[in-house]
């Protein structure tokens, strides 16, 4: 019986390890990819310029930056581009607004590694007037 309690004991350690250092490395993730627009405010019909970078994928990565209105995570999808790091992790892309844009909402940059569909981070707000 006891030999059974200390297995139970042993199983039940390195399992919480287990979760803990999954949640230490998705966690990571996020941290090393980032990325920013040019501006905070927009004007219907301008380009919005978008860079990052990303030290969690080699070079050549493509990741997918999506554009979100309202709710980061509960928003409505409007538009998205896709871009490759470079050599440094680095990449830049862009995307033009229109008349559709709503003016009533911030928006932000979701930024997803495309060949997994891993989510990695969001950009800062930025609006359209």
């Amino acid at each position: 019986m006891q030999i059974l309690n200390k297995s139970k004991g042993f199983y039940f350690t390195f399992t919480i390890a287990l979760v803990l250092s999954l949640f230490v490395m998705s966690s990571s993730v996020s941290a090393a990819t980032y990325t920013s627009t040019d501006k905070e405010v927009y004007q219907k019909g301008e380009t919005i310029y978008i860079s990052g970078n990303s030290d969690t994928y080699p070079p050549g990565a493509q990741l997918k930056l999506e554009v979100i209105k309202g709710d980061p995570y509960l928003g409505e999808y409007v538009t998205e581009t896709v871009v490759y790091t470079d050599a440094n992790g680095d990449f830049e892309g862009s995307i033009k607004t229109d008349s559709s844009w709503d003016t009533s909402n911030d928006y932000i940059i979701k930024i997803w590694f495309y060949p997994t569909g891993d989510f990695l981070n969001v950009s800062n707000t930025f609006t359209v007037q």
